[in-house]
Order: C-alpha cells, then sequence, then structure tokens
C-alpha cells in the first residue's frame, strides 16, 4: 500500500503578503478617541491634533473628537480654530453638556485676548453656553463651576450676579465640597471681604487638609493680607498632591513670590520651566508670556543679560503687547 501524501495548497507569496498587510491592525486602521485623549493629557499636543484630525476623517464625526481638538488648539494658542472646532461640536451634539463647556473655555480664551464690542460678544457668548451646559448636566461639577465664575467676574450689566454665585456655591456642596468651597472664597474676595474669605478658606481646610487648591487660594490671600511668609508655606503645600492645575498655580505665584523677594533664584526658575511644560496639559487661561517675562526677571537679577533678554524677546514672541518685557528688553539693549 502506498504511503499517504499530504496536501499541500500553494498560495503566491505575493498574494500572502498582500493578505498580512490588510489583516494588519495598523494597515489604514483610524486611531482611537482614547489614543488621542492620552497624548492630549500628556501634552503631546501636536501628535493629538494629528490623531484626531484622523479620526474626524472617518464618519459619522465623534463630538467628543471635536470637543478634545478644540482643547488642543486652545493649548496651543489657536483660539480661532478652538472656538471654529468647539462650535462644530455644539451644532453636532447640542444637547451635549461637555460640547458646551469645550465652548465656554474657548470664549473665555477669546474674551482673555479680546476688546472692546468683540469682549461684549464673548461675555454674552460665554453667559449663554455656561447657562445651557448647567441646564443640560445640573450636577456637572465642571458645567456649574464654569458658570460659577461667569457670574463671579462678569459685569453686572452682561449678567455677573453675586446672588447666582452663592447660588451655584450651594449647589456644588453636595457634589464637590472643596469646589463649594474654593467658589465661595472667591466670592467673598469679590465682596472685598478679605478676612472673611480667610476664614472660609481656613475652615475648608480643616475639614479637607490635602485639598490642594484651597492651600492655593490661601497662599492667595495671606499675599494679599500682607504676610508673604503664610503665603509661600501655604503655596508649597499646593505643590504637593495630584491636582496638577493647583500645583501649577501654585508654581508660579511661589516663583514670582521668590523672584520679588530675591532669593532663591533657581528655585524659582525650576518652579517656572514646570509650569509652563504643564500649561499643555491643562486648562489654565494663564499665557506663557507671564512666565517668560518672570524668567527674565530672575536671569536679570542674576546678571544674566543674555538669557534675561532670550527670556523677554520669548515673552514677546507669545504676547506682543506685553509691555513689560518690552521695556525691559529695551532697557537691557540700552546698556
Amino acid at each position: 500500500m502506498a504511503p499517504s501524501r499530504r496536501l499541500v495548497c500553494r498560495v503566491p507569496l505575493r498574494l500572502v503578503a498582500v493578505l498580512l498587510f490588510l489583516l494588519s491592525p495598523a494597515a489604514g486602521t483610524p486611531p482611537t478617541l482614547a489614543e488621542a485623549e492620552a497624548a492630549t493629557v500628556a501634552g503631546e499636543l501636536e501628535h493629538a491634533q494629528q490623531l484626531l484630525e484622523r479620526t474626524l476623517r472617518e464618519p459619522p464625526p465623534s463630538p467628543r473628537a471635536l470637543e478634545l481638538l478644540s482643547t488642543v488648539h486652545r493649548r496651543l494658542g489657536n483660539t480661532d480654530d478652538a472656538l471654529a472646532y468647539a462650535d462644530r461640536a455644539v451644532a453636532l451634539a447640542p444637547n451635549r453638556s461637555a460640547a458646551h463647556v469645550t465652548r465656554t473655555r474657548a470664549l473665555r480664551q477669546q474674551l482673555a485676548e479680546a476688546g472692546g464690542l468683540s469682549a461684549v460678544w464673548a461675555i454674552r457668548a460665554i453667559d449663554a453656553s455656561t447657562e445651557r451646559a448647567v441646564a443640560l448636566a445640573p450636577k456637572d461639577v465642571d458645567a456649574l463651576m464654569d458658570r460659577g465664575h461667569f457670574f463671579l467676574y462678569a459685569p453686572s450689566l452682561v449678567g455677573g450676579d453675586l446672588d447666582g454665585a452663592r447660588d451655584i456655591v450651594a449647589r456644588l456642596a453636595p457634589l464637590d465640597r472643596v469646589a463649594s468651597v474654593a467658589l465661595d472664597v472667591a466670592r467673598l474676595r469679590r465682596q472685598d471681604e478679605l478676612e472673611a474669605a480667610l476664614a472660609r478658606c481656613r475652615a475648608g481646610l480643616e475639614a479637607h487638609p490635602d485639598a490642594q487648591a484651597l492651600h492655593f487660594l490661601l497662599g492667595r490671600l495671606r499675599n494679599e493680607a500682607q504676610d508673604p511668609a503664610g503665603a509661600e508655606r501655604a503655596f508649597r503645600s499646593a505643590l504637593v498632591g495630584p491636582d496638577e492645575t493647583a500645583r501649577l498655580d501654585a508654581s508660579y505665584k511661589l516663583a514670582k513670590l521668590l523672584i520679588q523677594r530675591g532669593s532663591e533664584t533657581d528655585e524659582a526658575l525650576t518652579l517656572l520651566r514646570a509650569y509652563l511644560d504643564g500649561l499643555r496639559r491643562s486648562d489654565l487661561l494663564n499665557a506663557p508670556s507671564a512666565a517668560w517675562l518672570w524668567i527674565g526677571r530672575a536671569h536679570e537679577g542674576r546678571g544674566r543679560n543674555a538669557d534675561a533678554r532670550a527670556a523677554y524677546e520669548k515673552a514677546l514672541e507669545y504676547d506682543p503687547g506685553q509691555e513689560q518685557a518690552r521695556s525691559a528688553l529695551a532697557k537691557l539693549r540700552g546698556r
């Protein structure tokens, strides 16, 4: 009996290569939103932008992708693009609170850069966006905080309302006690009640001793009360913990304090560089220009004039209207 033979299927190698390419997950597969969000959180903004633009080429468009792309452009300083993508997100998902929160953030950055009638338009648009975001998600802390800040800082003629801010404080209390205390401290300070604000902040810290945001606010209040040593202690406490926004705020304020005091310049420079790096990962509206101004002052205080000039030039690159940097640079060039 003849031995059995195995049947061999002969497939051309070129066809095998094509099949493997087509089946490969990397072959033209659009990036996931999770990848883009991770890049945004890590501050890899240019990479996140590329991923999100690729994602949006695949129909249907995703509201979350549009929100993220708005955030990326805002952190890169592209305010017009940030607002355009936020508007698209709202148009695509008008009943999505997060889209309105994203639009609020873009509008706040536009307001920081605007003047005249453009500023009035931005304030009114922020009023509408924050109101809609809270109506859609009455228990969303971000939406409530944005609405509370609008009530606190908008002029009364265009919607500012301290009683409205007090109402938001009460609504926040069962959802996020620290956020509620922080907004109430800001309300009291807005009413020029410095001692009451200090007392409220200290009481909040007794209940929540690890709340970095409250340590930062206490530092600001103590600085206003002409207590720089107390302010420094509070800012240093705000540096410790997972709250990056509070840490960045405290880094900037502490660096300013150290430079104004004329001591520990190297630590101040380290804090400011960390602050600039962190801006790419946070929703802080503070412009990099101010940090570069203080970097320049730190270098100038140490007699490092070339480094100071470079820093002042960087400040003007970010904000050509930064008059303090322009004046300091002119003085250095005149030496």
